[in-house]
């Protein structure tokens, strides 16, 4: 799938009001009673995003979700703890980036809890709220076990989220430039 494997890859994803809570965290309005936002994601974690993404964000005054793979992190979470402080969002790309439905659930616990509490042991400044399934790769197994750690999941299907609304296969578009953002 060429839009899943580009790196760093940008996502927009628009999602929608709904009224449920998770973790002490709700889906609420957005600002000006909006019905929805685009979110500007990134995944695996790359050096470049911390180094040229976050900046350039910063300087527009956007905030961005980094789908990080903590397996690859290393000892370097100093750039995703100051990108946190500074509100964005760093999420779970997984451990390894495995192919999740080739796994058994006790794998997929490994995957998918061990990325979280690494994250949220790590950068303590912000709760770890979503995830990008690596490849898009998901079934109802792997849904239920991302439902135990994060509040919602993306996948790779373009389109918008419309009612009734699934946060645990969110979907998302990959613009083969920016200019097919506008």
């Amino acid at each position: 799938m060429k839009a899943a494997a580009r790196c760093p890859l940008v996502f927009l994803l628009v999602l929608a009001l709904a009224g449920s809570s998770f973790a002490g965290h709700g889906i609420t309005n957005w600002p000006e009673n909006k019905a929805g936002a685009v979110s500007i994601t990134f995944d695996d974690g790359l050096p470049s995003q911390f180094s040229l993404g976050i900046p350039a964000l910063d300087a527009r005054g956007i905030k961005g979700t980094f789908y990080v793979i903590t397996d690859r992190v290393g000892g370097a979470w100093d750039p995703w703890k100051n990108a946190a402080m500074a509100g964005h969002e760093i999420g779970s790309h997984t451990k390894s980036h495995p192919y999740l439905t080739m796994l058994s659930t006790s794998q997929l616990i490994d995957e998918l809890g061990g990325s979280f509490s690494l994250i949220d042991a790590q950068v303590t400044s912000r709760s770890v709220l979503s995830l990008a399934f690596p490849y898009g790769d998901v079934n109802s197994n792997v849904s239920t076990v991302a439902r135990n750690y994060y509040f919602a999941a993306r996948g790779v299907a373009c389109g918008l989220n419309q009612s009734p609304y699934d946060y645990y296969n969110v979907r998302a578009c990959s613009p083969d430039s920016l200019d097919d953002m506008y």
